[in-house]
């Protein structure tokens, strides 16, 4: 306790090792430790007594548990001096509260180590219908959108980025729920953990809010980064991890974090193609092993970083044993299995993988268009809990579902091609499906005066540039015969790799943001040229055009696209800045101003009168008034004393006397 630390002390040995505390760094500062116990799976529960909590461990390191405050009190969430604590059988905390004189228990909530995501199983032969279904469209979510979640409720959530609202349909309905909160801020990627708590990155503010639907719904942020987060996911133990694509690197935020610190698990912030580094990466995934998974963009391919390991390693794509090749991956999940589904953007495909290896299963013409079995820069894909692929087709701001038609291993695929051709340098096979799903063949040997013409009417280069066209991304093929491929090419600047498949070049598709034009300086530097309502190395930020406009009379200013405006309080005000007033209030304002001026008026001269009176009386010692003040005076000193006359008159039943007397009496007042 004193030292503030926990000691283990291993069986047979004198010397203990310092796990948590004082000595054991990256785990807990302690005050005064008082009290550990275990759980089954050996991780630490700690009675702090110094800071009046309770501390655990686990797989992302130590964190406050309960009384977390920092300050010692008798409230259902505080802890003042604790000793010690226990499990009962159900996972229930008791601590023992010492100084509040009570025994308090805290209920075990939830302990669900479950996902979130649907984890599909698949035959190698499973496969989709090439078109798709529209259930998302640009009238729901704008022009913009970036984020899609399936859970395992078949609950769709769909950020809205133009409206800064997150969109969410229960499984079976027609019309979403819309939710929106003064945190959301342009809302892009999202991920929804098991209890249905929403991730979401804010491109308008550079902050992770987190989302909780109780009702009205609620946010808090979670983190703010630096970059933009092109990919967030949130693993079985809540830790947070954002894929920041200029900045090259994957950082992770720990549920036991406090302050929000982040760290740096994969990549080193500069571009590369080395084992620990990345290039542009994109969307991630953190299986329940904490293996992650990243689509590394300008690299064109997909990285693994194990669990416990510094490096990563290639898993398809650009550097693997594997033969396909990507054109900037922005996606990859997994299926129960462990297979990678891979968003392959700039080859507008989805790529899958099986027993059998990798192939193309939806978008496989390599053709950017809107048609419903097309994908035109596809950014993200989920799966639903009956295998149906989601994915957001950026292109066409739409959400595309293309639905699973066949996944029995024992089924046989039949092409609904009525007929396939096949064409090799020494023979013609031609195989027709017919619908019964038996086939005919029929091999003819072909009668061309030449061998570098093939067809059945020679009309066919036999050379093999011309029939497979292996070059890639507009390079030239040169066939040439001392290679064992039997061909060359020659790639533009800025391409390499046996077929120039690989991109290095330094402008890349979405390396400026919101449609700028990106422009090659040098061999190492770019320059963005932003649209209007954009700026920043990446055209990442947006203009706020109110920063140095003034509104009158009350008026409040709007940013607009690419403009401003400022919003009158009344029809009374017009104009740009609503300095414009109407007639209305032109008259009004000038009668009162007359009004105003009249009572400026009367009151100066009644005080120049009194001064000026003031200064006849005292400094020349003349007094208008002084004559009249005298006269009334006067008047007043011989003013008759009014009298008031009562009189009483006797009489009696006698005759009265004719010098009868009559009493007068005078009163003065």
């Amino acid at each position: 306790s004193r030292n503030a630390r926990i000691q283990l002390f291993k069986p047979g040995q004198s010397n203990a090792t310092t796990v948590a505390g004082s000595g054991a760094p990256g785990t807990f500062t302690f005050i005064k430790p008082i009290a550990v116990i275990l759980d089954s799976d050996g991780y630490l529960f700690i009675v702090d007594s110094g800071n009046n909590c309770i501390i655990r461990s686990g797989r992302s390191g130590f964190y406050c548990l309960f009384g977390c405050t920092n300050q010692s009190g008798s409230a259902s969430n505080q802890l003042h001096n604790p000793q010690s604590l226990s499990f009962d059988s159900y996972g229930n905390l008791y601590v023992a509260d010492s100084a509040n004189q009570r025994i308090q228990k805290f209920i075990l909530a939830t302990n669900s180590c479950g996902i979130s995501y649907n984890l599909p199983k698949f035959c190698s032969n499973a496969t989709w219908n090439p078109n798709a279904t529209t259930v998302v469209n640009s009238t729901s979510i704008g022009i913009y959108s970036f984020g899609l979640f399936v859970n395992n409720n078949n609950t769709l959530y769909v950020s809205a980025y133009m409206t800064n609202t997150i969109l969410v349909w229960l499984e079976g309905s027609a019309s979403p729920q819309t939710y929106n909160s003064s945190d959301l801020n342009l809302p892009g990627v999202i991920f929804v953990t098991i209890n249905g708590t929403v991730y979401v990155y804010n491109n308008g503010d550079g902050r992770i809010v987190i989302w909780v639907q109780n009702g009205a719904g609620s946010s808090t942020s979670a983190m703010a980064v630096n970059y933009v987060c092109y990919g967030i996911f949130v693993d079985i133990e809540d830790n947070i991890y954002c894929s920041m694509s200029t900045a090259h690197r994957v950082i992770q935020k720990l549920f036991s974090n406090i302050p929000h610190a982040t760290t740096a698990v994969a990549g080193n912030g500069t571009a590369g193609s080395g084992p620990y580094m990345l290039n542009l990466p994109r969307g991630i995934f953190v299986d329940i092993n904490f293996n992650l998974y990243i689509a590394d963009c300008g690299n064109n391919r997909i990285q693994l970083l194990q669990s416990g390991y510094t490096n990563m390693r290639t898993v398809v794509g650009n550097g693997s044993n594997e033969t396909i090749t990507f054109n900037c991956p922005t996606s990859v999940v997994l299926d129960a299995d462990g297979y990678l589904f891979i968003v392959d953007s700039n080859n507008q495909r989805i790529i899958g993988s099986s027993a059998n290896g990798y192939r193309c299963i939806v978008g496989c013409t390599n053709a950017s268009r809107s048609a419903p079995n097309l994908l035109s820069q596809p950014w993200s894909l989920s799966f639903d809990s009956y295998g149906n692929i989601y994915v957001n087709d950026y292109g066409n701001s739409r959400l595309q579902k293309f639905l699973l038609i066949s996944n029995s291993c024992n089924d046989v695929i039949v092409y609904d091609d009525t007929s396939t051709s096949i064409i090799t340098l020494n023979i013609t096979t031609t195989t027709s499906y017919q619908n019964s799903g038996q086939s005919t063949s029929s091999i003819f040997l072909p009668t061309c005066s030449t061998p570098l013409s093939i067809g059945s009417n020679c009309n066919t280069s036999a050379s093999i540039c011309d029939i497979r066209q292996p070059c890639q991304n507009n390079s030239t093929c040169l066939n040439d015969n001392t290679t064992i491929r039997g061909y060359n090419c020659n790639c533009l600047p800025g391409f390499n790799g046996t077929e120039c498949q690989y991109d290095y070049r330094i402008c890349q598709l979405r390396t400026c943001s919101y449609n700028g034009i990106c422009y090659q300086s040098s061999n190492t530097t770019f320059t963005c040229s932003c649209n209007e309502e954009w700026q920043g190395v990446h055209c990442e930020i947006r203009i706020n055009y109110c920063k140095n406009i003034t509104c009158y009379n009350q008026g409040v200013c709007q940013s607009l696209s690419s403009n401003y405006t400022c919003l009158c309080i009344t029809e009374n005000y017009s104009g740009r800045y609503c300095q414009i007033k109407s007639g209305k209030i032109v008259t009004l304002e000038r009668v009162s101003k007359s009004f105003g001026y009249i009572a400026i008026i009367f009151l100066i001269s009644t005080a120049l009168f009194i001064i000026t009176m003031d200064i006849l009386k005292y400094y020349f010692g003349i007094d208008p008034i002084r004559k009249r003040l005298q006269s009334r005076r006067r008047v007043k000193k011989t003013k008759v004393v009014p009298v008031v006359q009562k009189i009483y008159y006797k009489s009696s039943l006698k005759k009265r006397p004719i010098n009868s007397v009559v009493l007068i009496e005078e009163t003065n007042i």
